[in-house]
């Protein structure tokens, strides 16, 4: 709507221009009338036109769209005919439309030979060529103005790209027009945006702009939060944060909202001040459920376990607390979609899809990520790192028994520590067919270890 308005008051500045140029003027005052002597004809344009028009949309709909075309033809109708113009063809100060969006009149005008369009434009000093016509010559137009009269060629300016002409007397005006058409230049006035309609917009840019902004903030802080909670045995100077551990851990909390403001966006679906209040809530959801099962999965490797099992323990602790949650939240929140005000309709839905997406990061992707070779630094420094190591042994077989009675001895203390309370293990030396010499294979101790920790 803007648009047109401004291209009319520009090309009406830029032609009272040239007519001061052509009369010898100083230069364009905006406060100048003109009277006698300047006739305009402009060619394809309609004053009186409608400037709305009804056009199919998507599904077939009908919607509401400007025509450009006439809207501009209206406001330089105006702000011409406020400069002393009349729409009397026979009046010294003409302003005279030829309307060739008429089926009757395009018909009449695509019949006309050189010498009845020379007949037309004799009397008019300048003729603008608003839009183009199959069946109108434009060059044959040009040819027949009359001698002096200056032809203004903007039959491609409204599609904001302008054209400009290679003869020789429409070019100097023509070239002044397209600039200042193309760079949008001061139309001469401001423009000031009244009415409910920018309020409302306004109000809105300025909400999603902040709540934006609070999204980038929560997440600042909860990953302050994570790299402090995450770090490894006791606070100290040199052990106070655990930065890696804390950046991995914000991935489960920001998936819920990457996941569905990308579908949302792959799918075109306007986000809108209701959807946005959700993402902040749905991320510290998420990074409560998150602080939960990583707790409990940090207990199980303090208590000695490998990765598998603590997260079989942080399972077994919190998975059944945290989908219950999530029920309860999300169906909770989801009454807010049976209002009649869509933001609200919005938040409910949208509340209800990201508490279920943060359950499957929380209980899919973060395990994922913990038992992946990156779970390595959410380890505690009390689990011992156990390495592999090879020995050779050279000697007699007194040596070699002892030995092996050692790795016996410390083989059976670490299935103690994890056997059943009140139960007691028997020791390898005591089953049947052991010795104070027999070494026990490999394979029945790594059994029998396995046995404990069940």
């Amino acid at each position: 709507v803007v648009w047109p308005i401004e291209q009319a008051y520009q090309f009406r500045n830029a032609l009272l221009q040239q007519i001061e140029n052509d009369h010898g003027g100083a230069g364009y005052n905006h406060a100048n009338v003109f009277f006698n002597g300047n006739r305009i004809l402009v060619i394809g344009g309609n004053p009186r036109a409608p400037i709305v028009r009804e056009q199919a949309g998507e599904d077939d709909e009908s919607e509401v769209v400007v025509h450009e075309k006439n809207l501009f033809s209206r406001v330089l109708n105006h702000v011409l005919l406020t400069k002393g113009f009349v729409n009397n063809r026979k009046h010294p100060s003409a302003l005279w439309w030829y309307d060739l969006d008429n089926e009757q009149n395009i018909d009449a005008f695509t019949s006309f030979t050189a010498e009845q369009w020379k007949r037309a434009l004799s009397s008019y000093t300048y003729v603008v060529m608003l839009d183009e016509y199959d069946g109108l010559d434009k060059q044959m137009i040009r040819g027949s103005k009359a001698e002096g009269a200056r032809f203004i060629d903007l039959s491609g300016f409204l599609d904001k790209s302008g054209s400009g002409n290679e003869d020789d007397n429409a070019i100097s005006l023509f070239a002044g027009v397209e600039s200042q058409l193309s760079n949008a230049d001061d139309p001469g006035f401001d423009m000031i945006y009244t009415g409910v309609v920018p309020i409302v917009y306004k109000a809105q840019t300025s909400l999603l702009k902040s709540l934006i902004n609070s999204i980038g903030l929560a997440f600042i802080m909860i990953l302050c939060v994570m790299v402090l909670l995450l770090r490894n045995g006791k606070l100290a100077w040199n052990n106070f944060t655990n930065i890696r551990g804390g950046m991995i851990s914000m991935i489960p909390n920001v998936f819920p909202v990457v996941a569905i403001f990308g579908i949302m966006g792959h799918m075109d679906v306007m986000v809108d001040i209701g959807s946005m209040m959700t993402a902040s809530v749905a991320m510290g959801v998420a990074v409560d459920d998150t602080i939960h099962f990583l707790t409990w999965f940090r207990k199980g490797m303090d208590q000695g376990m490998e990765r598998r099992g603590a997260l079989m323990l942080a399972y077994e602790r919190c998975a059944a607390a945290m989908t219950q949650t999530t029920l309860i939240g999300g169906l909770g929140l989801s009454v807010f979609a049976l209002s009649s005000f869509t933001p609200t309709q919005r938040f409910g839905t949208m509340m209800l899809t990201l508490l279920a997406a943060a359950l499957v990061g929380d209980l899919l992707f973060l395990p994922a990520l913990l038992a992946s070779p990156i779970g390595k630094f959410f380890s505690s420094e009390k689990q011992p790192r156990r390495k592999k190591e090879s020995k050779v042994i050279t000697g007699d077989e007194d040596s070699l028994d002892e030995v092996d009675s050692t790795e016996n001895e410390s083989a059976d203390e670490l299935s103690d520590v994890h056997a059943p309370r009140g139960k007691s293990r028997k020791s390898s030396s005591s089953s049947p067919g052991s010795g104070p010499h027999t070494v026990e294979k490999n394979s029945d101790r790594v059994i029998r270890h396995d046995k404990g920790h069940k």
